[in-house]
C-alpha cells in the first residue's frame, strides 16, 4: 500500500474476511473463545492493534514474529474500508458431545474432541449479520462493507438472504455505523462452492446471473439489485416469508370462502395430480405461499370458473399441472383430449394476460415424430405423431406466438419416488416382488426426475422466466436401458427385465424412436445419473406402501 500510494495518494486499501461468532458447550468454551479473538487478527495486525497487550501477541513472538509485529504497531496500515463476509454458516457452535453428530463435521482441538457445526441449526438462531456489524463498528470505527453477499440455496433463499442484508445494512447506516456498500458475490455464481473447491462435481451455484445459458441469463436477483441501485426495494411475493433460517412454517393456505389473503400465492392448477402434488411439496419445502386447486374449484372449460377463482385468490403466478396425460386413449378421445390439453390450457393463460399474472404450463416430448436422430432442441419443428402430441404441439404455438406471456415447459418420462404410478416406482416394485418387467429397447428418452423438474420450474417462475424451455434431467436412454440402470442402482436383478421392441409393447398411439431432448437455451436440470441416485436414496420407504396396479403412462 505504501507503494501503491506513492503513485495514488487516494487509494485505499479494502481487506475483507469472513466474520462469525464461535459459540460453544461449557466444555469447548476455551476453545471458542480463542476463535473468537483469532477472527479479528488480520484486522488488528494491519491497524496496528496486535501488540504486547493483545493476546496473541506472545504465541506469535514465540513463532519468532516478534519485530514483524513490532513493525506493524509502529507503521500500521488500516484499511480504509472493512469488507464483512458474513454467510448463514459463518457463526459456529462447538459441541463436545460428538456422539449426536455425523462424522463429518467432528474434528479435534486442544481441549478433545468436539463437533464443529453452524449456530443457527443448532441452536435455532444465532447473532447474524447485524451483530457482526456492529462489533466491527465498534472494535474499529472504519467504514464496512458487506462484501460477500450469496446464500447457496434455491432462488427464493438467495432472494430473502440478500433482502435481509440489503434491510439491515440500511438500518445500521441510518443508526450512524458507516457501511458504505452491499455487493452480491458471486454475481456470476460459483462451481463447486458447496465443497469449497475440494471436490470436482460439477455442482453449480448461480447468482445474479446463471451462465449456463449461451450468455448470461438475469436471475431474479438481478432485479434486487438494479432496485436496490435505485434505493428502492423489491417487492416480490416470496420475500413475505423469512428464509429457513428464520425458521419458516407450512405456507399453504386452502381454498376456503370469505376474504383472501393479503399475501398473494402462486397458483397450482391440478392439486392431485403428479406434477401438482410435486409442486405443493416443493413450495411447503421451500416456504413459498401457494394455494392448489382441484378441478371442482376452478374448471379449465369454464371460463367463468377460471375468473372466479383468479379473482379471488389474486395469485402472482400460475403453474398450470393440469392436462390430458392418457397417451394411448387420446387416440378414441382426440376431441376430449384437444379440450383440456389445448382449449383448457389457452383459458387460463388469457386469463393470467389479462390480470398480468405470470403463466407456465407444460409440453411433452411426443410433440416430435423421432427422426432427428438426436436430441431435439428448443428450435426444432414439432412433428407429431398421435392425438396426444398434436394437442400439445398446438398449444405450444398457440402460447408461443408472442401475445401470450408464457412459459411453457417442453418435458418427458416421468419418474418419481413419490408417486406409484410411475416406471420407475413399477419397476422396483415388480423386480422387487420376482416378476418379469417389460420396457421398450428401440424407444430413446431423456427421463425426467419431478423434484427436479418441480425445483427448476420455480425457480424460473422466480426469475419471470417466459418462453419455450426444455426441462430434463442430462441424459438420453432408451426405456430397457433405464431400466437396467435403476435395477442396479436398487441392487435389484436385471435378469428380470425383458426388453423388446416398442411394437410389442401393446401401445395404441405411436411413440417416436428418439424423443430424447436438450435445451439451447441452459441446460439448468441435474445429471440423470445424479436423479436416478437420489431416487433411490428415496424409493424404498414408498415401496412400502405400494399397491402395484400395473397401470402407469409413457
Amino acid at each position: 500500500m505504501a507503494e501503491i500510494r506513492k503513485a495514488n495518494p487516494t487509494a485505499r486499501l479494502i481487506q475483507t474476511e469472513d466474520l462469525g461468532r464461535t459459540d460453544a458447550t461449557t466444555e469447548r468454551r476455551v476453545q471458542a473463545d480463542y476463535d473468537n479473538i483469532r477472527r479479528w487478527a488480520t484486522w488488528d495486525l494491519l491497524a496496528g492493534r496486535l501488540d504486547r497487550n493483545h493476546p496473541f501477541w506472545e504465541r506469535l513472538a514465540g513463532m519468532g514474529f516478534a519485530d514483524r509485529l513490532a513493525g506493524f504497531v509502529e507503521s500500521p496500515c488500516p484499511p480504509g474500508l472493512i469488507g464483512l463476509n458474513h454467510y448463514l454458516t459463518s457463526d459456529r457452535f462447538l459441541d463436545h458431545r460428538i456422539e449426536r453428530y455425523p462424522p463429518t463435521v467432528v474434528g479435534t482441538c486442544p481441549a478433545g474432541r468436539l463437533a464443529d457445526v453452524e449456530t443457527v441449526r443448532a441452536l435455532g438462531s444465532s447473532p447474524g449479520l447485524e451483530e457482526a456489524l456492529r462489533e466491527t463498528w465498534a472494535r474499529y470505527a472504519i467504514p464496512i462493507a458487506i462484501t460477500e453477499v450469496h446464500n447457496g440455496c434455491t432462488r427464493e433463499e438467495q432472494m430473502r438472504w440478500l433482502d435481509e442484508s440489503w434491510v439491515t445494512a440500511s438500518r445500521l447506516r441510518q443508526k450512524g455505523i458507516a457501511i458504505e456498500a452491499v455487493t452480491a458475490w458471486s454475481l456470476l455464481g460459483a462451481h463447486d462452492w458447496d465443497s469449497l473447491l475440494t471436490r470436482a462435481s460439477g455442482n453449480y451455484e448461480s447468482g445474479v446471473f446463471d451462465i449456463r445459458a449461451p450468455a448470461p441469463r438475469e436471475t431474479a436477483l438481478a432485479t434486487m439489485m438494479r432496485a436496490f441501485a435505485q434505493g428502492k426495494r423489491l417487492g416480490h411475493p416470496v420475500l413475505s416469508n423469512g428464509g429457513w433460517w428464520r425458521g419458516h412454517r407450512e405456507q399453504h393456505m386452502p381454498i376456503a370462502d370469505g376474504c383472501p389473503s393479503a399475501r398473494r400465492p402462486l397458483l397450482i392448477a391440478g392439486a392431485t395430480g403428479t406434477l401438482g402434488r410435486a409442486f405443493a411439496a416443493a413450495c411447503l419445502e421451500r416456504g413459498i405461499y401457494h394455494v392448489a386447486t382441484s378441478r371442482e374449484q376452478m374448471n379449465l372449460c369454464d371460463p367463468t370458473s377460471i375468473e372466479r377463482c383468479l379473482d379471488a385468490q389474486r395469485p402472482w403466478a400460475v403453474i398450470n399441472c393440469t392436462g390430458w396425460v392418457r397417451v394411448d386413449e387420446a387416440e378414441d378421445n382426440q376431441e376430449a383430449c384437444l379440450s383440456i390439453n389445448f382449449g383448457g390450457n389457452l383459458a387460463l393463460a388469457s386469463a393470467c394476460a389479462c390480470r398480468a399474472i405470470h403463466y407456465s404450463c407444460f409440453s411433452s416430448d411426443l410433440v416430435f415424430d423421432g427422426l432427428a436422430g438426436r436430441p431435439y432442441r428448443e428450435s426444432d419443428v414439432p412433428a407429431p405423431l398421435g392425438a396426444y402430441g398434436r394437442s400439445k404441439a398446438l398449444a405450444d404455438a398457440a402460447l408461443l406466438d408472442g401475445r401470450a406471456s408464457a412459459l411453457v415447459i417442453r418435458t418427458a418420462s416421468f419418474f418419481s419416488p413419490f408417486d406409484m404410478h410411475n416406471f420407475a416406482v413399477h419397476l422396483a416394485s415388480a423386480l422387487r416382488a420376482g416378476r418379469s418387467f417389460p420396457a421398450a429397447s428401440d424407444c430413446v428418452t431423456s427421463p425426467t426426475y419431478v423434484p427436479d423438474l418441480a425445483g427448476a420450474t420455480l425457480d424460473l417462475v422466480i426469475d419471470n422466466a417466459q418462453g419455450l424451455w426444455h426441462l430434463v434431467n442430462d441424459g438420453a436412454i432408451t426405456w430397457a436401458a433405464f431400466a437396467v440402470d435403476l435395477a442396479a442402482a436398487l441392487d435389484l436383478p436385471t435378469s428380470q427385465i425383458d426388453g423388446r421392441p416398442a411394437s410389442a409393447m401393446g401401445w395404441c398411439a405411436a411413440r417416436p424412436a428418439f424423443s430424447a431432448m436438450t435445451s439451447e437455451r441452459a441446460q439448468i436440470m441435474p445429471s440423470l445419473a445424479s436423479a436416478i441416485e437420489r431416487f433411490c436414496r428415496e424409493v424404498p420407504s414408498c415401496l412400502e406402501s405400494s399397491t402395484d396396479s400395473g397401470c402407469f403412462t409413457l
